[in-house]
């Protein structure tokens, strides 16, 4: 591939048969410049501290043609769809996005892996500094910036205020009753003509402000996802924003039940547990935030 693709399903996608044939049908969101760089991050970082690769060749090579890719495709000047795969408005240059691609970029060159273009390098982290907290140009606050706090924050040149400030204003902006709105206005099941609340919100926040220094509070971010399971104890993936209406959408989602398993891994020590507040609290809090 040369230069940035004509059409989406030219991009890395997700959309496979078991047979390697693409999946045919309507296509949504297959430019996600988080997942390349996340990916480029995550094997970077478990080849530093666990030695995964098998085959030095092969196994670098792989990693740098992920950074050559995002040369390529002209990261992080082209609109993507983002964490929450979306078009249409939502498409733009993400912050999340970048910050994934900018660790990705870090944790590459701490391994070893030798081309990673001065471009891409330079307008990578000059769009993350340059975007000051603001998740795209449509909207300031949405859950995924909690990513550059945690598991990204080590390999971002953000200083820990910044980092402090968006785990600040998203638990001040998303956090509801039983979850984290992805962000303002979104529709995707809206209830009540109001967004759902993602459950993996408070996975990600306990983990964030554990990051940050601040274990009783991630703890009790802990005890909250554990609260919100479902009868049979599953954590969806979302819930509506009315307390009252146990109403809940997709049912159980892998990725808060993993967010799970790492609060309980990171956190779970831990002796001194805040009690979680009533149902009815949880909501007057909820208010007292939308005030």
């Amino acid at each position: 591939m040369e230069g940035v693709p004509e059409r989406d399903i030219e991009y890395l996608h997700p959309r496979y048969q078991a047979d390697g044939s693409e999946v045919p049908g309507e296509l949504w969101g297959l430019r996600q410049d988080d997942a390349v760089g996340l990916a480029l991050w995550a094997l970077g970082r478990w080849q530093e501290r666990f030695g995964i690769f098998r085959n030095d060749y092969e196994d670098f090579h792989l990693l740098q043609k992920l950074v050559w890719y995002l040369d390529c495709i002209d990261h992080p000047h082209v609109p993507d769809a983002g964490i929450w795969e979306e078009e249409g408005p939502i498409k733009a240059v993400h912050l999340s996005s970048v910050a994934a691609v900018a660790a990705g970029l870090t944790q590459a060159a701490r391994i070893g892996v030798k081309d990673i273009p001065e471009r891409l390098q330079r307008d990578t982290v000059g769009a993350l500094l340059a975007m000051g907290g603001r998740e795209s140009q449509h909207h300031d606050t949405d859950l995924a910036l909690l990513t550059l706090v945690w598991p990204l924050g080590d390999d971002l040149p953000l200083p820990r205020a910044a980092q402090r400030e968006i785990a600040g204003r998203v638990e001040r902006e998303l956090l509801g009753a039983r979850g984290v709105v992805r962000y303002a206005g979104d529709s995707y099941h809206c209830c009540g003509d109001r967004p759902p609340e993602w459950t993996m919100g408070l996975g990600f926040l306990a983990l964030a402000w554990n990051a940050l220094g601040e274990a009783e509070r991630a703890v009790w971010y802990g005890r909250r996802l554990q609260s919100v399971a479902t009868p049979e104890g599953e954590l969806p993936e979302s819930w509506c924003h009315d307390p009252g209406h146990e109403e809940f959408y997709n049912s159980p989602l892998c990725w808060s039940h993993a967010l799970h398993v790492i609060v309980t891994a990171e956190l779970g020590q831990r002796r001194s547990m805040p009690a979680l507040p009533t149902s009815d609290e949880s909501a007057g809090q909820a208010e007292a935030r939308g005030a």
